[in-house]
């Protein structure tokens, strides 16, 4: 039975478009990646070489950390699919084992990780034969140090976040809080990063790490070019304690995960929970639907969806959870600006107004991303779009109210976060407080950027097959307009989407000149606007889109 369930959950992930879409792409990323110089790695000498030992380990150690984000999907998709499709009593109905239920699921979901993140070092290898790579950049093929840095880092990590993803679905039966517990990691990867270099023992820098870069890097500091072509990281220092601690995690979790388990109506999917369930969804209808009657205008509509939209978004369980990251995010920065910089910062509102909105730009990108795919999709998966469909109301203020409500969502995050700056500038610093720097650096150099990244993912959303592909579409777009389009050889401003820039900005005389920034928010913004009538005009509403 155990062989069947394998091979069913094999089949269900790799059926999916989505698998293969992000297959194509990461192995696509990586041949440019490591065949061109569109992308560059090599910084540290003309003899370190595209394929060594230790810069293909570092490349797969960095891929590996895709599977973060490819976990919390697969593991929503395939270990909880009972819970999304409301299909929990019928499944565990069947005479299927737990053991074997929970553990095909568990290997399932790993698979599946593992076999998206391995396209990309498929597409490493591929790219040492591409014809317009220049062969003087590479070194002998060595398929061992491809075999070894899966070894030490891709399985492993596809152990760890598989683990800890199906553990927080087991606990939470919640899909939001699983998306929310991927941003988290690499939000405390991130904050792990921070810690100084000089002053933090090396063990501890070595074990905050659960991907093993940092260990690796440890292990490895000061060597020559020669060596880092030839030689691998060993196992025999901080490298190999950072594997075996954290894969005794991943192990751990993975135990607990199967312990934890509880089948059908023992879980939180009782009737109670149905009931509540469904009065959500009563809730939502007796809610909306007054507003969309015949006779009422499209603004009270638009009202009625923006409020809606807002308030449930940032009421949920996810943006608080996120919301916190971000603040703790912000006090770590504060912490080694203050402690442990030896050039003693000085706090200045315009530090502090740029350190608060600064700490929110990546999980306030990953949220974007995440609610825009809650929102555009969340009539289906109440089950309420065949109400909305019979309703007069037209297009555009259904529309505008999803992307209005994600727009508020952002503003008022950013605004919490000058609040925060504020409030951290009168404990921690002499300087007064100036409301014109805190309010005008975020309004202006912040929200307008952020506002034209919502109007690029809900656009995207607008026209996927679902929700999953959504996401991921949007990540990839974002991040290629954000990151990738500078590494472009003929990159001009005008095409980097979303870059407003402020230009100098000081306290006493405020922001210099303006010309350009308007003339580049006119720009973008005009497309944005596109983007919105595009969207209204070609919005497959309701039934259309299921």
């Amino acid at each position: 039975m155990l062989g069947k369930l394998l091979n069913f959950e094999f089949k269900l992930h790799t059926r999916q478009i989505g698998f293969w879409v992000a297959s194509a792409i990461l192995a696509v990323l990586a041949v440019l990646f490591i065949s061109t110089d569109m992308f560059a790695v090599n910084t540290t000498g003309e003899r370190l070489k595209s394929n060594g030992a230790l810069t293909i380990a570092v490349q797969i150690g960095a891929l590996s950390m895709l599977s973060l984000f490819f976990g919390a999907v697969y593991v929503v998709t395939g270990y909880m699919r009972d819970d999304t499709s409301k299909a929990t009593e019928y499944i565990h109905a069947t005479p299927v084992t737990t053991f074997d239920m929970v553990v095909s699921r568990m290997l399932g979901v790993c698979l599946a990780i593992f076999l998206v993140v391995f396209a990309g070092v498929a597409g490493l290898f591929v790219g040492q034969f591409a014809p317009w790579a220049d062969a003087a950049s590479f070194g002998p093929v060595n398929p061992f140090y491809f075999l070894y840095a899966m070894l030490v880092f891709l399985i492993p990590n596809t152990i760890i976040v598989g683990g800890l993803f199906t553990l927080v679905a087991g606990l939470t039966r919640n899909r939001a809080i699983v998306y929310v517990s991927a941003v988290a990691l690499f939000v405390l990867y991130t904050m792990a990063g921070l810690l100084p270099l000089d002053t933090t023992p090396k063990v501890i820098l070595a074990l905050v790490d659960p991907f093993g870069i940092n260990a690796a890097g440890l292990d490895t500091v000061g060597w020559p070019a020669a060596e880092q072509n030839t030689n691998l990281p060993p196992l025999s220092g901080y490298l190999g304690l950072n594997r075996l601690v954290w894969g005794g995690i991943g192990l751990g979790v993975f135990y607990a995960s199967f312990k934890l388990f509880k089948r059908g109506i023992v879980s939180a999917n009782t009737k109670a929970a149905f009931d509540a369930a469904d009065e959500d969804s009563a809730l939502e209808a007796r809610n909306i639907i007054p507003s969309l009657a015949p006779g009422r205008g499209g603004f009270a509509a638009f009202m009625t969806r923006f409020r809606y939209e807002y308030l449930t978004t940032i009421s949920s369980v996810a943006f608080m959870i996120l919301m916190a990251l971000a603040v703790s995010l912000f006090a770590l920065v504060l912490f080694v600006t203050i402690k442990l910089s030896a050039s003693g910062t000085i706090l200045t509102n315009s530090f502090m107004a740029r350190a608060a909105f600064g700490s929110l730009t990546l999980p306030l990108q990953i949220a974007i991303i995440f609610f825009s795919g809650e929102i555009i999709w969340r009539d289906k998966t109440h089950g309420f779009y065949e109400i909305l469909d019979t309703t007069p109301v037209r297009n555009w203020p259904l529309m505008l109210g999803k992307w209005a409500g994600l727009s508020a969502m952002v503003v008022t995050v950013v605004l919490g976060a000058s609040l925060v700056g504020i409030v951290a500038q009168l404990i921690l610093s002499d300087v007064p407080v100036n409301l014109g720097t805190h309010l005008t650096l975020p309004l202006v150099g912040a929200i307008p950027g952020l506002l034209l990244s919502v109007a690029l993912v809900m656009f995207v959303q607008n026209f996927m097959p679902n929700r999953i592909v959504g996401m991921v579409a949007s990540a990839i777009m974002l991040g290629v307009f954000s990151i990738g389009i500078f590494f472009v050889p003929f990159y001009h401003p005008l095409m980097g989407y979303g870059s407003v820039p402020l230009g100098g900005y000081s306290e006493i005389n405020g922001i210099g000149d303006t010309l350009r920034y308007k003339w580049f928010l006119l720009y973008w913004g005009s497309l944005a606007a596109l983007f919105a009538i595009v969207s209204i005009w070609l919005w497959r509403r309701g039934t259309q889109a299921s």
